[in-house]
């Protein structure tokens, strides 16, 4: 681990890739975010062999347990896709199945869409898509409430946050992530009062961290204010 750095962030890893070794280093490292990208895809043995993912539910389920249990309090996000070539009313049932017992606190959610190319897409039956729209409805419905849950917890907590810079919708509020990669949207103070009677007016620049309270939450972010500004040497006496 090289000693300069604050914070590493792995960013994703195929269910068959993710060995022992690497979950110790998750857990034991705590430079390593308490977070990991692990795409899941289906929750159907059938389905996965149709993929070609080389894993099965049972197998990503042993996983999740084992980096919950080396790291504790660690998020997980994931792919998911409904609709894949072949899908049984069964078949999505097993990833909501799965879905419930990791309980993502994220996930992307995609309706599968034909590649040329690729041998699923001969298999596309365009007569199904009123059912997979629905299917994705569903599962939709499902993880936002799981998230909302997940994010919930954090009310009340005091957390660092990695600023990225100011929200696209709001040039008022700046966004970051916290070090478990939630997404969090800052208010700001006009004025910052910190200890010693100090008052700093400057924001933090992308690529500082600032101490945030989250005050909502919401299925897809948190909202807080910013309970300390980074040292501003100018304002110093």
């Amino acid at each position: 681990m090289i000693d300069e750095l604050g914070i590493v962030r792995y960013m994703t890893s195929h269910p068959k890739d993710l060995s022992d070794e690497l979950i110790e280093v998750i857990g034991s490292q705590s430079r390593v975010e308490p977070h990991i990208h692990l795409p899941l895809q289906s929750g159907s043995d059938v389905i996965l062999k149709k993929m070609n993912r080389r894993y099965t539910a049972g197998h990503y389920l042993e996983r999740v347990r084992k980096l919950r249990t080396s790291r504790p309090g660690i998020t997980v996000s994931t792919d998911l896709i409904v609709g894949f070539p072949g899908e049984t009313e069964q078949d999505f049932e097993d990833t909501l199945q799965v879905m419930r017992e990791v309980r993502f606190d994220a996930a992307f959610t995609f309706i599968y869409s034909p590649r040329t190319g690729t041998p699923a897409a001969s298999w596309y039956d365009e007569k199904e898509q009123e059912s997979v729209h629905e299917r994705f409805e569903r599962l939709v419905t499902l993880q936002n409430a799981i998230s909302l849950e997940s994010n919930q917890v954090m009310v009340g907590k005091t957390v660092d946050v990695l600023i990225d810079g100011p929200s696209r919708r709001n040039p008022d509020i700046l966004s970051g992530r916290a070090r478990d990669d939630r997404l969090v949207n800052v208010s700001l103070n006009d004025e910052m009062s910190l200890p010693g009677n100090l008052v700093y007016k400057r924001s933090p620049a992308p690529g500082e961290f600032a101490k945030v309270k989250i005050d909502r939450a919401g299925s897809f972010s948190l909202e807080g204010t910013m309970v300390t500004e980074i040292k501003n040497e100018e304002a110093m006496p």
